[in-house]
């Protein structure tokens, strides 16, 4: 089921990621994520080299085909089939209750149009009804996604650790489902 959502009369179209989509998602993320993440002090060649690691599923037509339907959405510009935004769900640790957000990017020049909160309530909506978890976690980096992190939290999620690496902070956050739709 499509949906749809205007901004200054601009249109575009939410729908669930088709086994087709799995290299243009990719290729979205790969290009969003580098453009956002080269604000840090990380090398783009590590950057890109870690690109299969950080979204296994978007790498492997095996990987994407064995994640339960649906497990993503992505916003499109219905006049030119461009992705703006893109949302993808998968199993997590403990596959009957989690589910983890694994990716979530918008376009730069769509953002701040509502899409970002529309494609994680997608996910959060699917998580909750079509795999029946009861909590959902996800992966975002301080500083870099701040944006992100305000709206997450703003959904209800709850930051449950943060971790140092060489190139990043990492901030680890978790939702209950049950609560978040109650609201």
């Amino acid at each position: 089921m499509a949906s749809h959502c205007s901004k200054q009369s601009l249109h575009f179209t939410l729908t669930p990621t088709r086994p087709s989509d799995r290299e243009r998602v990719r290729d979205f993320v790969n290009s969003t994520h580098v453009k956002a993440s080269a604000l840090c002090d990380a090398s783009r060649t590590q950057q890109i080299s870690d690109l299969p690691n950080d979204f296994p599923e978007l790498h492997s037509d095996e990987a994407w085909a064995a994640l339960p339907e649906p497990h993503g959405w992505v916003f499109e510009d219905p006049g030119s089939g461009a992705i703006l935004g893109a949302v993808g769900i998968k199993p997590g640790d403990d596959i009957a209750s989690t589910v983890h957000v694994s990716y979530l990017f918008v376009a730069p020049q769509a953002r701040g149009m509502g899409l970002g909160r529309a494609l994680l309530r997608a996910a959060l909506r699917g998580a909750a009804d079509d795999h029946r978890a009861q909590s959902c976690t996800l992966l975002s980096l301080k500083g870099v996604y701040a944006p992100a992190l305000a709206l997450y939290a703003s959904e209800g999620f709850q930051e449950t650790r943060e971790e140092t690496t060489r190139f990043y902070t990492l901030v680890f956050m978790e939702l209950d489902l049950a609560q978040w739709a109650a609201f």
